[in-house]
């Protein structure tokens, strides 16, 4: 999975030949991750086609928007044409609609912290279970709260890992610090109304 530069923003063109010159020198399979939010600017479902049809081993996206439409069309341009292109959305609360519109599912944060949560709602859409898929999107979007603790939110992430046990310590890596107490509180409130056990 390679994200694009940033600092400077670039063309469709430039876009194009960052990830060309990439797959012409390995045969390691690809994966674009546009996420505009870190980069400035945004890969569109025609880079996308165009990289993917020139390059086989270019074989999918992970779309980190929160406009689903961009994804949609994305699902709608590109696995049209190339149907093992793989669309995943990167926003967790978008996984959901990811699905429903033809694409792959989510390669997103809180599946680290209630991996559960994720595979039984992938479980309910294996089943066609309306009332379950409905109850998890309600679950996950009152989890997504959880991103706005602290930002960065790696130091979050790693708090709720501790807390869940999946991970000893939160320490992290200068420059991201410890959360105060207060913000560890707010993590404990988010995961207990979502049900989340915590194994601390």
């Amino acid at each position: 999975m390679i994200i694009s530069p940033w600092y400077f923003r670039l063309t469709d063109e430039g876009i194009y030949t960052f990830y060309s010159q990439i797959a012409r020198r390995t045969a390691a399979k690809i994966f674009i991750y546009n996420f505009p939010e870190r980069t400035g600017y945004c890969v569109s479902p025609e880079v996308c086609l165009r990289l993917a049809s020139e390059f086989p081993n270019i074989v999918g996206l992970k779309d980190t928007i929160p406009d689903t439409n961009h994804t949609s069309q994305v699902i709608r341009q590109v696995k049209s044409e190339l149907p093992y292109f793989e669309v995943y959305a990167g926003y967790d609360n978008n996984f959901a609609h990811n699905v429903l519109a033809g694409g792959d599912g989510c390669i997103g944060g809180l599946s680290n912290i209630c991996p559960e949560i994720f595979r039984d709602w992938m479980q309910a859409f294996n089943d066609n279970d309306v009332q379950q898929i409905s109850r998890y999107q309600q679950k996950v979007d009152g989890l997504m709260d959880i991103y706005a603790v602290n930002d960065p939110f790696i130091p979050t992430f790693k708090k709720a890992l501790q807390l869940r046990g999946i991970i000893q310590s939160d320490r992290c890596t200068p420059p991201f610090s410890s959360l105060a107490t207060c913000q560890t509180e707010s993590i404990l409130r988010i995961l207990s109304r979502a049900g989340i056990e915590i194994n601390a």
